[in-house]
């Protein structure tokens, strides 16, 4: 039954790196077709300011995909980090860092590549998605909570 379950949660992860990759790097529907480096944002809380200040202009649609699924892409790294570490069981010290270096990572890459932008407000928000996601696994697993390590 171990096995069974280290396989699924093998067979999910590679799915959402697969998913992950090309949602960041590939969907040209959503504005990924590489070329020239893309514009850099620095500055905290900027770019979601004029997305919700715009949200008339930009649509209601465009405003919560951007926003929430900045959120919600990462929400699965959150989970699983904790979930192939079972001895360590990460801790949110060490999980908030990681989602955080990750988001930094792709945010550079896709710079790179030029196929999108890197917007600090992207690692915000990915991170809070690492967070929520390591919510999730802790308050599915109590073991978390209460101090005790077994593996799974």
């Amino acid at each position: 039954m171990k096995q069974l379950k280290f396989l699924l949660k093998i067979v999910l992860a590679t799915a959402y790196i697969v998913v992950l990759y090309y949602l960041l790097f590939a969907a040209e529907s959503l504005g990924r077709g590489g070329g020239a480096a893309g514009d850099i944002n620095l500055i905290p809380f900027h770019e979601i300011k004029r997305y919700i200040n715009h949200v008339d202009s930009l649509g209601l649609f465009a405003v919560v995909a951007n926003l929430l699924g900045n959120v919600v892409l990462f929400m699965p790294l959150g989970y699983f980090l904790p979930s192939f570490f079972a001895r360590e069981r990460l801790r949110p010290h060490f999980t908030i860092p990681i989602s955080m270096c990750i988001s930094i990572a792709v945010e550079v890459s896709q710079f790179m590549t030029g196929t999108g932008s890197m917007d600090i407000d992207d690692v915000i928000l990915n991170t809070l998605g690492g967070i929520i996601g390591y919510l999730v696994y802790a308050f599915m697993h109590p073991d978390i909570r209460d101090g005790e390590y077994d593996d799974e």
